[in-house]
């Protein structure tokens, strides 16, 4: 890595010298950051993972309903019918 460009991120993962001009980049600092932006961004992963999770299990007032009907034929075998909103009425 380019320690002036890692200071422009994170001025604390670098390490100055006398002069105050940056020497090197802190490797063992950065490891440590990178796993706590990987734990960060699993974190988020996860919470949208769930509120995705939810959304499915409630229905959506704005979608129509699909209901599924059992129509008696004359030779007494149920048929379900898929009807295609629930203001059907057949």
């Amino acid at each position: 890595m380019v320690a002036e460009e890692v200071e422009r991120v994170n001025p604390d993962l670098v390490v100055r010298g006398e002069d105050a001009k940056v020497m090197t980049v802190r490797y063992e600092a950065v490891n440590a950051m990178l796993l706590n932006e990987l734990l960060k961004e699993h974190r988020k992963v996860e919470e949208q993972d769930y509120k995705l999770k939810e959304q499915e299990a409630t229905p959506n007032e704005s979608e129509p309903l699909l209901v599924f009907r059992v129509v008696t034929r004359f030779s007494h075998k149920c048929v379900i019918k898929r009807a295609a909103t629930c203001n059907v009425a057949e």
